[in-house]
C-alpha cells in the first residue's frame, strides 16, 4: 500500500513539474483590429521600496514566531503540572517570547522610520 502511494505520489508530481516546466505563454488581450496603441505603464517602484516590502514581511514573520512562541510557553506553563523545573522554563520562554515581540514591533517602527525618510529625500 505504501508502495503504490509514494508511487502515485511521485507520478502526480512529475506531472505537476512537467506542467510548469513546458508551459506557453499566452496573450491575455484580444487582439484589436485598430491602430490605437495603449501604453499602461505598470507601478515603477524603486529598489529601497522593494527592499522596505522585504523587511517588513521578515518583522511580520519574527512577530508571528514570537506569538506562537508566546502560546507555546503558556501551554507549557499548564501542563507542568507544579513541577518548579518546568515552570520555571516555561516562564522564561515566555519572557524571552515577549522580548522578541517587542523587539519585533520597535524594529519595525526604526526601519519604517528610517528608510521612509530615506525614500522621501
Amino acid at each position: 500500500m505504501v508502495n503504490k502511494l509514494s508511487k502515485g505520489v511521485s507520478v502526480l508530481s512529475t506531472v505537476a513539474i512537467m506542467s510548469f516546466l513546458f508551459a506557453t505563454k499566452v496573450s491575455a488581450q484580444f487582439m484589436s483590429f485598430t491602430t490605437q496603441n495603449y501604453d499602461l505603464p505598470g507601478p515603477e517602484e524603486d529598489l529601497m521600496v522593494w527592499v522596505l516590502k522585504i523587511i517588513n514581511w521578515l518583522i511580520g514573520a519574527s512577530a508571528l514566531v514570537a506569538v506562537v512562541m508566546i502560546v507555546f510557553s503558556g501551554f507549557r506553563y499548564i501542563t507542568a503540572a507544579g513541577d518548579e523545573n518546568r515552570i520555571s522554563k516555561a516562564t522564561k520562554t515566555l519572557t524571552f517570547a515577549i522580548v522578541g515581540l517587542v523587539l519585533c514591533f520597535i524594529s519595525g517602527m526604526i526601519v519604517n522610520f528610517v528608510l521612509s525618510n530615506i525614500l522621501n529625500q
